[in-house]
Formats: structure tokens, C-alpha cells, sequence
């Protein structure tokens, strides 16, 4: 079985995969969960601290396996440093025996499914709250937070492996159009730019995202994802 969510943003919204907000007592490690993005496991710039411990260990706990995209709320430098490894057909890196995190421009088979995933977002929070001087970089934000042009080309060169059919995309932000849709105020940036590209190229059943903080459905069989925990 596949669920997915939106962000944890640990330890802030992990409690939705607490056992009073959602009855895993079925599942197995052959079962999984993915967080669209915004994961925050690995956070702290000095290493692993007590939090970061403790959360990573009741994940480790749970009777499924959890998978993650990145978002832009992540220590890119300490994520891209763990063990690295071919698994279902992409690139993960392990964080625990059941941690996965999805890398970028990958496609994996699951369960008989496809999914094409595409970590990364722009932090319009990195103003007083987050800092946006030298200083503040690869200590509370990070640049990696949008996808180099080698991660984007690397996705389009997947999904041509798969002829640009793919039954999901997962995704941390959605598309250009779509996002001047919802926020008519907002320009959008490269990777938006990329989904949009995605969304015109490639051939899908359905696309979710994480990062608005909310639970909605758009057009383009496109689901923005929160604090709803969906059976695929």
C-alpha cells in the first residue's frame, strides 16, 4: 500500500503520521508513506542534535517504510551526504533502514506504479524569519533548496526512458500556470517554470505537491497536499 502527505516539517507537523491521526497498525516496511517535500529531519547545520535523534528513531519505529522528497525546509548539505543508492529503479539516499529520501529528476517503480519525483522550492520565508545574509546560508537556508540545471536535465532524461508516461509526479511546488492561478500576485521562478514544462511534456495520471499548506485540488489532476494522508 502507498500513502502520501504533505509536509512535516519536523517536529512541527510529523504528528500526522502519530498513531491517533493515522492507523498504520496494518501496515508493513513493504508499505509506504511519502511526504511531498519539506521532510525537516535533517536540519541542524552542527550535526545531529537530540530532536533530530529522537524523530528520525519513532519514523524508524513505525511499521512502514517513509520516503521523502526535499523541499526547500532541509539541510541540503548533510542530506546529500548520506549513503547513496539505487533502489526501485532511481537514486535514494538512506537515511535509516527505512528513511528513504527520493532524489531528484528520478523515476522509481513502485508497486507496479511510476513516479517521477522533483524535490526543491524557493523559502519566501528567508526575510526576517529565515536570514538572507552569507552568514545565514548552510546555517538556516540553503542555495541547493532550487534543483541545479545537471538535476533538471537529468529528470527530463529519465522521463524519456519512459517515453514522458509516468503514472505520478511528486513534486515540493507545482507548476508556473497553475500557481499564478492560485496566487495571482506570484511570478514563480525556474523550477516552477520546469513543472510547467513537465506538465505539458509528460504524460500523467495524477501530480501531488506539498509546500502551500494546504489540502486542495487543482486542475491538471493536480493535488496539493498537507495535512490529508491519501491511499493511492
Amino acid at each position: 500500500m502507498i500513502y502520501l502527505t504533505g509536509d512535516t516539517h519536523i517536529p512541527f507537523d510529523i504528528n500526522k503520521l502519530s498513531s491517533s491521526n493515522f492507523d498504520s497498525n496494518h501496515l508493513t516496511k513493504d508499505d509506504y508513506v511519502i511526504i511531498c517535500g519539506d521532510f525537516g529531519g535533517i536540519w541542524n547545520y552542527k550535526g545531529p542534535d537530540k530532536e533530530e535523534i529522537y524523530w528520525l528513531a519513532w519514523l524508524e519505529e513505525k511499521p512502514f517504510t517513509t520516503l521523502f522528497i526535499d523541499g526547500n525546509h532541509e539541510n541540503f548539505t548533510r542530506l546529500y551526504k548520506f549513503e547513496e543508492m539505487n533502489w526501485h529503479g532511481g537514486r535514494i539516499h538512506k537515511i535509516r533502514n527505512s528513511i528513504f529520501h527520493l532524489m531528484r529528476g528520478q523515476v522509481f517503480e513502485i508497486e507496479g506504479h511510476t513516479f517521477f519525483t522533483m524535490g526543491g522550492g524557493t523559502s519566501i520565508d528567508r526575510g526576517p524569519m529565515r536570514g538572507t545574509t552569507e552568514q545565514d546560508q548552510y546555517r538556516i537556508w540553503w542555495p541547493e533548496e532550487i534543483p541545479s540545471e545537471e538535476e533538471m536535465q537529468e529528470g527530463r532524461d529519465n522521463l524519456k526512458k519512459y517515453n514522458n508516461k509516468v503514472d505520478y509526479i511528486i513534486t515540493h511546488c507545482m507548476p508556473k500556470s497553475e500557481l499564478k492561478k492560485m496566487f495571482s500576485f506570484a511570478s514563480g521562478d525556474k523550477l516552477n517554470e520546469y513543472h510547467e514544462e513537465i506538465m505539458n511534456t509528460v504524460e500523467y495520471k495524477h501530480w501531488y505537491c506539498g509546500h502551500y499548506h494546504k489540502d486542495i485540488d487543482l486542475d491538471n489532476n493536480i493535488t496539493i497536499l498537507f495535512n490529508n494522508i491519501i491511499h493511492l
